[in-house]
């Protein structure tokens, strides 16, 4: 988005900068030449009066006098009566055909002739076109730039909502999602905001029902096959009715298995339906963050890797979950009062290791940050264990992946 308004936008002020200049350029080129042929005219007419009143007093006209009345890139001749010429200025040889030339005849006989020279012409139109032309090229060059801080302003906040969009999709439903002055970008960040609660509630909807389907669906089967077994054995009951009871009992047991695959399915899809994370990144992710919180609502809460696996330690889980623990352990080492926490990242060959070591006066907090984080570690199969106030994170390995370090 970003380049294309600055590509739109620039292309527009060179067009006006095109179809402003070049008239303008044609328009200057021709004033300037009007006022030098009008200038040339004038200086011819003042310099006839001149001559002619030399002539009527009966004073000879000589190179001196004529030079009284030259100027820059100019030749001035004169033509007496028997043929005779009197020139100054440029000589003949630099006469052109463009040049600007003014002649007017004189009391007496004879014609005066003003000729200036084209290269002047020319120069003095390069002279008044060379400020438009500095302006269109300042245009040309400045404009990119303002474009580029005008762009950048524009598309942050469509910028920051991708960013948004995209946490959001990794499973951070409680991202924050600030309020834009854009009309537009505001109503992308409602519709982000409205859909982000949706989503949380249908995912805890959904762990809700992971949970508790076994208990709500399974037992009262099971319940219901046991009252059918009893009911049939009893003494009261007769033959027919009895072996209509035991005909119900393999669609009872037809239901519990159907009951079990799913559930089953269900269990397996939600820890496998996202793709393998490394876990390297996410905790180094992790400490940044603690390290110097960017929302400035918490206190900085410094941390330092004890040594960084050689390889690469994928884990079965997805990195917005991995995330949330981390960040609920490092919110409890910071409730704790620790001052560093020394991390350290090992594995075994069913589960990755992420041990906090807290340091400082380590105090009792409360154990919303550990439940949580127990809560959530459960649900992708891992586990979280605190022993004298040090936290370790177990997370299962993905299948077919080597230890990184023991």
């Amino acid at each position: 988005m970003r380049n294309r308004l600055v590509a739109v936008l620039v292309s527009l002020v060179v067009g006006i900068v095109a179809l402003y200049g070049v008239p303008r350029a044609y328009l200057l080129a021709d004033l300037v030449e009007d006022g030098e042929r009008q200038e040339t005219h004038h200086a011819a007419d003042i310099a006839a009066i001149a001559l002619s009143e030399r002539v009527r007093v009966g004073e000879e006209v000589t190179s001196d006098f004529l030079a009284l009345f030259l100027r820059e890139q100019e030749s001035l001749s004169v033509t007496a009566p028997d043929g005779s010429i009197v020139r100054v200025g440029l000589p003949t040889e630099t006469d052109s055909p463009e040049d600007i030339v003014a002649t007017r005849p004189l009391t007496g006989g004879g014609e005066l002739t003003v000729r200036r020279s084209a290269d002047l012409v020319d120069q003095r139109v390069g002279d008044a076109l060379m400020p438009l032309v500095l302006i269109g090229l300042a245009l040309v060059i400045l404009v990119p730039l303002l474009m580029l801080g005008l762009a950048e302003r524009l598309s942050r906040p469509f910028r920051e909502l991708a960013g948004v969009a995209e946490r959001i999709g990794q499973g951070h439903f409680d991202e924050p999602i600030r309020h834009h002055r854009v009309a537009e970008a505001e109503a992308i960040a409602d519709a982000l905001r409205r859909a982000s609660a949706r989503w949380a509630e249908l995912m805890r909807r959904e762990r809700d029902i992971a949970a508790n389907a076994s208990h709500e669906l399974r037992t009262p089967i099971s319940a219901l096959r046991v009252e059918i077994e009893d009911l049939a054995s009893w003494p009261q009951t007769p033959p027919d009715v009895a072996a209509e009871l035991h005909s119900y009992l393999p669609q009872l047991d037809r239901l519990n298995a159907a009951v079990r695959a799913y559930l089953d399915h269900v269990q397996s899809q939600r820890l496998t339906d996202v793709d393998t994370v490394d876990l390297v990144p996410v905790v180094l992710g992790a400490m940044q963050r603690w390290e110097a919180p960017p929302d400035g609502d918490r206190p900085g809460l410094p941390s330092v890797l004890v040594e960084e696996p050689e390889g690469a330690m994928p884990v079965r889980a997805s990195q917005a979950t991995v995330g949330q623990i981390l960040d609920h352990l490092f919110r409890d080492a910071r409730d704790r009062g620790t001052t560093l926490v020394r991390v350290e990242l090992g594995c075994t060959d069913a589960f990755g290791r992420v041990r906090l070591s807290l340091e400082g006066e380590v105090t009792p907090a409360g154990e919303e940050a550990r439940t949580a984080a127990s809560r959530m570690a459960l649900e992708v199969d891992g586990r979280v264990s605190i022993v004298d106030g040090h936290s370790t994170l177990l997370l299962p390995r993905a299948s077919g992946s080597e230890p990184a370090r023991p």
